[in-house]
């Protein structure tokens, strides 16, 4: 009676591990739930520049980690960018989204048109260095660490 009492408790002790035990997530999120919080809470702590500044920052940390970006957060980069009048960095975070996740595409083609009427909605003459060169030039931002 004493070993399959033995027994039982190691099952579950092992069994509690596991269930505690961090699973990898599909999507790098980086502070961006923390931003969003923020932006809506606070607002003069996650101004546009800030909130471009922390979400290239994570797009950086999960390009080096080989982790995929979450979706949304290209499209919220966009429209950060044509917040302060960067069109073209806009247009090309927008049509990272589109291209990262094409079930966004109605959505996207949306925002496109009638923020930048005349512009190509087409993702295959989309240039990724466009938005890489965007991207880098948000380091440049003065941009807090963390949000607090």
């Amino acid at each position: 009676m004493n070993k399959i009492f033995q027994v039982l408790l190691m099952v579950c002790v092992i069994a509690g591990i596991n269930g505690c035990a961090s699973k990898p997530t599909l999507y790098h999120w980086g502070s961006y739930e923390d931003m969003l919080y923020k932006m809506y809470v606070k607002p003069s702590k996650a101004t546009p520049l800030i909130q471009i500044g922390l979400i290239t920052k994570d797009i950086h940390k999960a390009n080096a980690k080989q982790y995929k970006v979450a979706p949304g957060i290209y499209a919220h980069l966009g429209m950060l960018y044509a917040q302060i009048g960067d069109a073209p960095a806009a247009i090309s975070a927008l049509k990272m989204e589109k291209k990262l996740f094409p079930e966004s595409t109605v959505m996207i083609d949306g925002l496109i048109s009638r923020a930048f009427p005349g512009v190509s909605l087409d993702v295959e003459e989309f240039d990724e260095n466009e938005l890489i060169s965007a991207v880098s030039d948000g380091q440049d931002l003065e941009v807090k660490n963390e949000v607090e």
